[in-house]
């Protein structure tokens, strides 16, 4: 019994340390066990239980040698306990670390939804655009072929008035060819009339006005002219090339005479 008593007090002495470590650890574990699941829960508490049993069962006595046996083989369970219990805690480290990665995970979910959110915005407007280009097609090409078919019209009136013209103007040189001939043709016929009349010297006929002189006003050669005799300076007339006096025309001023043109003939008239 002296014996048990003697190498007790080391076993309750170095039980003790293992009790004081114990909770140590346990309070260590309840700062991080707050995040722990109810499995990991139940799990410590059920190794806690047994510790404390053998713990008790080895302090009642089992005899002296079996109780520093059993001891120590609590002593190796306890540090298994330990060390599962760091692995547990690295574990639990892990899940939380995959906690936050997947609260990451989360947010960036939630920032592709407001991305996805956006681009079906954009594309909502996209599709908008689309309707407002497609509709300002089909008005652009209903203005386009109205303002076709108005250049059309236009066109056709413009090409039948020229067309128009064009007749006019054909029928304009038709006749002014006409005229010419038909001139041509009655001075041919004076012509010949002259020339089969018997020759007989006949004076040519006089203009039934007095010629006064030559005059030069803006490079242009000018017939003083007067009808009957003059008295004031009034009285006296300008006539310059293709101008009538009556029935005569003047054709040409030269230096000695005057060419004039007088019912179908040609009459020269001296200057003074």
């Amino acid at each position: 019994m002296s014996s048990t008593n003697d190498e007790s007090p080391n076993t309750i002495v170095a039980d003790p340390e293992d009790s004081h470590a114990s909770p140590k650890r346990s309070h260590n574990n309840g700062k991080s066990s707050s995040k722990m699941p109810l499995s990991v829960k139940v799990v410590v508490g059920g190794v806690v239980l047994v510790g404390g049993f053998l713990i008790l069962v080895a302090l009642t006595g089992w005899g002296d040698n079996r109780g520093e046996d059993e001891l120590k083989n609590l002593s190796r369970d306890l540090a298994g306990t330990r060390a599962d219990l760091l692995l547990v805690e690295e574990r639990l480290a892990e899940v939380e670390g995959y906690g936050n990665r997947l609260q990451r995970l989360d947010e960036g979910d939630k920032l592709v939804r407001e991305n996805l959110e956006n681009l079906n915005g954009f594309v909502d407007r996209l599709d908008t655009l689309e309707q407002r280009i497609t509709l300002f097609s089909s008005q652009m090409e209903v203005r386009m072929s109205a303002f076709s078919e108005r250049l059309d019209n236009e066109l056709e009136e413009a090409e039948a008035a020229v067309d128009a013209a064009e007749q006019q103007a054909q029928l304009a040189r038709d006749e002014a060819r006409r005229a010419a001939s038909a001139q041509a043709e009655a001075e041919r016929l004076a012509a010949r009339s002259t020339s089969q009349a018997p020759t007989r010297s006949a004076s040519p006929p006089r203009p039934p006005f007095s010629i006064s002189g030559v005059e030069y006003r803006g490079g242009r050669k000018f017939l003083s002219i007067a009808v009957g005799p003059v008295s004031s300076l009034s009285e006296v007339k300008m006539l310059g090339e293709r101008e009538t006096e009556g029935e005569w025309q003047l054709v040409s001023i030269g230096s000695a005479s005057a060419e004039f043109y007088h019912r179908g003939r040609s009459v020269s008239v001296p200057l003074p």
